[in-house]
């Protein structure tokens, strides 16, 4: 009987340790899950906080690229000026300047019947500007610049193909209109004068710019 109970007992025993060895193991293998657990969620936060911080970075920079795109193409120009290829063009400068600027025309030649006055032409046919070089006294001056250029606009945003009701929102009323085989609006600027032209229609066809003072010095 007494040999029994020791046999129970012993085997009680090895159950029992069976049974505690199984539940640590149990226990690490959570604890090891728990922690994997874990460490991922961190690994899933930092990327996340990295990829805020990237795009907070990336919109940053954006705007700042953005801003200082606006801020070269943005030109603050006088009346007598425009923006011709990049290049800030205006009929006061000084003739060898201009024609620097403007670079090599398609074509040369002299102006009507007055060999003193010489056109240069840039651009093409249907997208004209058209500097007029007035010679006085053996001296090269810029006398005026027209322009048939779509892509041209005033310092005021008129060009060909502006209406006439935008031309007179900008300007105002014209120093003076007429109507001689075209309709002509004509703007007193001080040192320069500024034309408007319109051929049998109610849209900007060209647009010139008159240097004053060239005009006062030449005798017709």
């Amino acid at each position: 009987m007494k040999k029994n109970y020791l046999l129970v007992t012993l085997i009680m025993a090895s159950l029992l340790t069976a049974c505690t060895s199984l539940s640590n193991d149990n226990t690490a293998e959570t604890e090891d899950v728990s922690t994997d657990e874990i460490s991922i969620e961190n690994d899933t936060d930092t990327s996340s906080d990295l990829s805020s911080e990237d795009l907070s970075s990336d919109l940053a920079s954006t705007a700042e690229s953005s801003d200082a795109s606006s801020s070269d193409s943005s030109v603050d120009l006088s009346d007598d000026q425009f923006v011709y290829n990049g290049k800030t063009i205006s009929v006061l400068d000084d003739a060898t300047k201009l024609m620097d600027t403007l670079g090599t025309p398609y074509e040369k030649e002299p102006f009507s019947s007055q060999p003193d006055r010489i056109d240069y032409r840039y651009g093409s046919e249907d997208k004209l500007v058209e500097l007029n070089i007035a010679v006085i006294d053996g001296k090269n001056y810029p006398f005026s610049i027209a322009i048939s250029d779509s892509n041209v606009k005033t310092a005021k945003g008129i060009g060909v193909g502006s209406k006439k009701d935008d031309v007179i929102a900008a300007y105002g009323e014209p120093t003076k209109s007429f109507d001689e085989g075209a309709f002509f609006m004509v703007y007193d600027l001080g040192k320069t004068e500024l034309t408007f032209t319109f051929f049998g229609g109610d849209v900007v066809d060209s647009f010139d710019y008159i240097n004053v003072d060239t005009r006062s010095k030449y005798t017709y």
